[in-house]
Order: C-alpha cells, then sequence, then structure tokens
C-alpha cells in the first residue's frame, strides 16, 4: 500500500486510482474527527469526477 506522499505524487499526474485511495483515506481520517481532511477529500472528489 503507497504512503500519502507517494498517493498525492500519483493522484496529481491524474493517476484516478490513486485520487480514489486519496478520497477513501481521508474520509477516514474525517470520521473519526481529524480536522481538514473532509476538505482534502472533497477537493480529490471533485479532480476524480472531472476525469
Amino acid at each position: 500500500m503507497d504512503n500519502i506522499e507517494q498517493l498525492t505524487t500519483k493522484a496529481e499526474e491524474n493517476d484516478v486510482n490513486s485520487q480514489l485511495q486519496l478520497i477513501n483515506r481521508y474520509s477516514r481520517e474525517a470520521l473519526i474527527g481529524k480536522r481538514g481532511y473532509y476538505k482534502k477529500a472533497f477537493e480529490w472528489y471533485m479532480k476524480a469526477a472531472l476525469h
């Protein structure tokens, strides 16, 4: 499993699978109360949706 930095690099290169993995990770973190993670999940959701 890739770490966040690796996933982010791949996601920024328009790798949709990496974008979806980031969405899932940030969403899980947001559910346990980490601040700012909903925003990150939403940002990647929108980028993935444009593909």
